[in-house]
């Protein structure tokens, strides 16, 4: 249970795990639930894409502020694959969900999860802070981003690492690595073309399974939330478009 919720605190997940699918009658309620929520926000994009009466809605909770409620924290699987500045919220999955049922099971043998989970260490890994140190680079406070977001401790607090070997620096390598420029540019090559080796591979499984194999065609583009696919592809573009341009710029910079 430990490796876990170590996984789940560090993000190291499959998000297709952590979505909720709730049936949402529009038009019925009051006091809208999380799902409802969803499908407004849905509507008001497009009426078009409206979800039927008991259609069944998926939904993420996101991190937001300390004693926010989970209201202000829903968002549909597509914003969050949209918007990278999104995180689940690790603590919410955990404690209100996993160890409630943790608990049902394990109450028997008089076993306190709660208590068990608050006593494994907890904390980023390096990658994570990584991470989060490029998507928050050189933002500014937007008033259009969700009340959640705005709130997020990371974005006013970060940890300016190296993009190679994740030690501490002021700009986007350390000095140590600035003091190797060849094995620096070596590295940044191979972590370019893993990265790129890894999207061709994924584009390709997208093609053989549309058919378009023998095709040369742009990217493929899907919307089916179940595919083994679907997410690592998103992953691995978020990767291209930030993690590759810094890696890019750092060898372009070493060859001066």
């Amino acid at each position: 249970m430990q490796k876990q919720w170590s996984k789940i605190l560090k993000g190291h997940i499959d998000i297709r795990d952590f979505m909720f699918a709730r049936e949402v009658k529009l038009g019925k309620y009051t006091c809208p639930p999380p799902a409802a929520l969803v499908a407004e926000e849905i509507r008001k994009r497009d009426i078009m894409l409206t979800p039927k009466y008991g259609e069944r809605v998926k939904y993420l909770v996101i991190a937001g502020a300390l004693g926010s409620k989970v209201k202000d924290m829903v968002v549909s699987p597509d914003d969050y694959n949209k918007d990278h500045r999104y995180k689940l919220n690790s603590k919410y999955y955990i404690e209100r969900v996993i160890n409630n049922a943790l608990h049902r099971v394990f109450v028997s043998f008089r076993v306190n999860v709660s208590g068990w989970y608050f006593n494994i260490p907890k904390g980023l890994s390096k990658t994570n802070l990584l991470v989060n140190q490029i998507h928050f680079m050189g933002s500014t406070t937007n008033t259009n981003v969700p009340k959640a977001l705005n709130y997020n401790l990371e974005k006013f607090f970060t940890l300016q690492i190296c993009i190679l070997c994740f030690e501490q620096a002021e700009d986007l390598i350390c000095q140590r690595c600035i003091n190797n420029p060849s094995v620096t540019q070596i590295m940044c090559l191979q972590k370019i073309r893993y990265i790129e080796k890894e999207a061709n591979t994924l584009e390709k499984a997208c093609k053989a399974c549309t058919g378009l194999t023998m095709f040369r065609t742009g990217e493929v583009i899907c919307q089916n939330f179940d595919c083994n696919v679907y997410y690592p592809k998103i992953t691995i573009k978020d990767k291209i478009k930030n993690i590759n341009s810094k890696l890019k710029y750092v060898v372009d910079s070493l060859n001066y």
